[in-house]
């Protein structure tokens, strides 16, 4: 039993040290600038169509800057979802997960992760309508 703790917890230490090396150079380097080292999007190269994503990375980099406005630009539902996604993360925690069972479950469960799925969608296709 305690080998498992022991691996979860090594696990936990690795996700934090590659978090903060990945929060380090989304601050530093800027994936906008013609010579990045980031990767593009292949449905903006192939499809030429804006995926749910595209946009984030650019965002990312101006939140780290705390340009909400210009992260706003790049990609409107990363900077509308980090709520959502912090309270998410915060869930994970055993003993918050124990104590609102109800509260996860109406948040996270299957429906709420349907309704989502929903939102990304309608987001994907009117973000290629309206070019945004």
């Amino acid at each position: 039993m305690a080998e498992t703790s022991d691996h979860k917890k090594y696990f936990w230490i690795i996700y934090a040290i590659v978090g903060i090396v990945l929060i380090y150079i989304y601050y530093r380097f800027d994936p906008s600038s013609p010579s990045n080292l980031f990767p593009g999007c292949p449905s903006k190269s192939l499809l030429k169509l804006s995926c749910p994503g595209c946009g984030s990375q650019r965002a990312l980099h101006h939140l780290l800057h705390l340009e909400i406005r210009e992260a706003f630009s790049y990609n409107p539902m990363l900077v509308i979802s980090l709520p959502y996604v912090l309270v998410g993360f915060i869930f994970e925690i055993k003993s918050i997960r124990r104590k609102y069972p109800k509260f996860r479950k109406f948040f996270f469960g299957r429906t709420a992760i349907l309704i989502i799925l929903g939102i990304v969608i309608v987001y994907w296709v009117t973000r290629n309508i309206f070019h945004f």
